[in-house]
């Protein structure tokens, strides 16, 4: 192929958007976002079908109207997808004049796509859960005993206390109280204590 593109579908978009190119105008790489089912991209995002795209294969209408580069002479748009989940579409053209894409091309980049498919989709899931770590890593610094809690007068309250790795947890303070383990119980609250 003479160009190529890899769209992944964004979310906050809602839009296929190019995350890796070759030989394509910076411009087209910048602005470039399809809906689900628009153009050929959405279109083969939407469908999950591959596309091949020459001149001497019959198109439908509208897909034949969306061939907007009179410099292509094939095309492949091949889906990336999970189970039931799209994720993106690879994108790859050659220009007149050079020798066109195949269907037995077309047969090798689903295979491709769709093991390529697989690690953007473990990259996705490693990011997810790396965010929610962070996330509960930052709820803790908010739940720590070190945070003023207001305690009916004369109940105790349990915390847990989970020290980081190569430290043991101790309690002080002026509430007292007992540690069992990683749960701390203060004894009842009768007064403002630490």
């Amino acid at each position: 192929a003479d160009q190529a593109s890899l769209m992944l579908w964004d979310h906050s978009e809602q839009a296929l958007i190019i995350k890796a190119a070759l030989n394509l105008p910076q411009g087209i790489v910048a602005k470039t976002r399809k809906k689900a089912g628009e153009m050929i991209a959405g279109w083969v995002f939407q469908t999950r079908r591959p596309l091949l795209l020459r001149d001497d294969i019959p198109l439908d209408t509208s897909i034949k109207q969306s061939m907007r580069r009179p410099e292509i002479a094939s095309a492949l748009c091949i889906p990336l997808g999970v189970s039931d989940r799209a994720v993106g579409v690879l994108n790859l053209n050659t220009l007149r004049g050079n020798l066109p894409l195949s269907a037995s091309d077309m047969a090798m980049m689903s295979l491709l796509c769709n093991q390529a498919a697989v690690a953007i989709e473990n990259v996705y899931l490693s990011a997810r859960l790396a965010a929610v770590e962070r996330l509960r890593l930052s709820a803790e610094r908010f739940l720590s005993p070190r945070v003023a809690q207001t305690i009916a007068a004369g109940a105790a309250t349990t915390f847990s206390v989970t020290p980081n790795a190569g430290f043991t947890a101790s309690v002080g303070g002026t509430c007292g109280g007992t540690l069992a383990g990683t749960t701390y119980t203060t004894n009842a609250i009768n007064g403002s204590c630490t």
